[in-house]
């Protein structure tokens, strides 16, 4: 989600630079041939409309609702795209201390990686779930994802979280072997 509002920030941004700057060029275009029509922008014909146009006109009430649907749209979006965080144990009355879904994978990659048997690990964290996919070099007697399940839930534990998120963990065989 956090993507979707970026896009949609440098889209407005790229909207409202490029109004600007045709309002700066109509701008020098009429204090250098004031009688002459507008550049780019047809403006004196908007100017024209707009003084035609009566607030009981079906006109500005249907641009005054796309303006309220857009800019709420934008505000769910906005509202929507906080960053994730979770939450530790405060350590003292006034400290509030959180902590991101990165590096708790970081420290989840560490721990497993250092494992015998693990030749490769990808892990997702984030406030509600812990997702952890791991391939195992050697794994003939089937050990490998109960322990590598244990570690897991071990080190989701030792962290002072005030939620535990839902842990899964998933083994699969280098591609050679498949």
């Amino acid at each position: 989600m956090r993507l979707l509002v970026r896009l949609l920030a440098i889209l407005i941004g790229l909207v409202l630079a490029i109004m600007g700057a045709l309002l700066l060029l109509e701008i020098g275009w009429t204090r250098l041939r004031p009688a002459s029509d507008p550049l780019i922008v047809p403006w004196r014909a908007w100017l024209d409309l707009g003084g035609e146009l009566s607030w009981s006109a079906g006109t500005p009430t249907l641009a005054s609702l796309l303006a309220i649907g857009v800019g709420a749209l934008l505000c769910v979006a906005a509202i929507m795209a906080r960053r994730r965080v979770l939450h530790l144990h405060d350590p003292g009355p006034d400290v509030s201390v959180t902590t991101s879904g990165r590096s708790i994978a970081r420290l989840i990659v560490r721990r497993v990686r250092a494992e015998d048997g693990v030749s490769d690990v990808w892990v997702n964290a984030d406030h509600r779930h812990i997702r952890v996919r791991a391939v195992g070099s050697d794994d003939e007697d089937g050990e490998l994802l109960p322990r590598l399940q244990l570690l897991i839930r071990d080190v989701v534990a030792d962290l002072p979280l005030r939620e535990y998120p839902r842990v899964s963990v998933a083994l699969r065989a280098p591609r050679s072997r498949r």
